[in-house]
């Protein structure tokens, strides 16, 4: 991750980065490091790509993250089996419901009316 930060930043020119002491250096290494040490560095290298290709500035830590994990949602996605609802069950209603039924439909109408 530091070194793709370091790249990133020496092409863009971010906050001066030659100019930049070490410890400066560091501790913005560090923040993108802690955002983005639990992905490939395949996926922060696209999504530095990406964000780049949409927006010619230097990407903070946070849009590359947004843009890996845009990219494994839609890898999940696709993988993702298709979810069919199960269907429905036809339901019997006998004679004995369908009373009780109308039953209830009667004493709720002559509450309402009162």
């Amino acid at each position: 991750m530091a070194f793709e930060l370091e790249v990133v930043s020496v092409k863009l020119d971010r906050f001066g980065w030659s100019d930049l002491s070490q410890a400066m250096k560091d501790r913005l290494t560090a923040d993108w490091v802690d955002v983005l040490s639990a992905y490939d560095v395949r996926e922060v290298k696209r999504g530095i790509a990406d964000c780049l290709s949409s927006k010619p500035k230097m990407p903070t830590e946070y849009e590359v993250k947004a843009k890996v994990e845009a990219y494994r949602a839609a890898a999940f996605r696709r993988a993702a089996p298709d979810a069919t609802p199960a269907p429905e069950l036809p339901r019997v209603v006998d004679a004995d419901m369908k009373a009780r039924a109308d039953a209830m439909v009667a004493q709720f109408a002559s509450r309402s009316k009162q």
